[in-house]
């Protein structure tokens, strides 16, 4: 299904759309599994988008139970990763380029270092409310002056 993929969209005649979503589910899957925990599923979350995450969920679920030696219906942990985007909305990132160049960074490469050292920086705190992602950029922003 994944490799042989691209047989598979010409055959049920997927749009491009519907391919880059079937393609996507067969990469994001290999990422979701039993064990992951709720911290780590909220970052894949975000990552690929709720749904992303819910097609992920179904097929990695799928590919467990299909090899499981007994399958006998939903797998609760898969269940409950399923409906992670009922219990937690991904939340829009606090900050953008147009913070880093009204904080004096020049236009650049610079700036798009600082949103992703500081977007991975408040992913791994999980998402902290506002005020902390705010200063967590600040600190980023500050690296890169002192830097100069």
């Amino acid at each position: 299904f994944g490799a042989a993929g691209e047989g598979v969209d010409a055959r049920l005649r997927l749009s491009n759309v519907q391919s880059k979503r079937r393609r996507a589910a067969v990469n994001h899957a290999g990422l979701v599994d039993r064990a992951l925990d709720e911290r780590s599923a909220r970052a894949l979350l975000y990552r690929v988008g709720v749904d992303g995450w819910r097609d992920a969920c179904l097929l990695a679920e799928a590919q467990h139970l299909a090899a499981s030696a007994a399958p006998d219906g939903r797998d609760p942990k898969f269940e409950n990763l399923s409906v992670l985007p009922d219990r937690w909305t991904p939340p829009r990132l606090p900050f953008a380029g147009k913070d880093a160049l009204a904080a004096g960074v020049p236009e650049g490469p610079a700036i798009a270092a600082i949103l992703k050292v500081a977007e991975a920086r408040w992913i791994a705190e999980d998402f902290p409310a506002r005020d902390r992602a705010l200063a967590i950029f600040q600190e980023e922003v500050q690296r890169v002056i002192s830097k100069g």
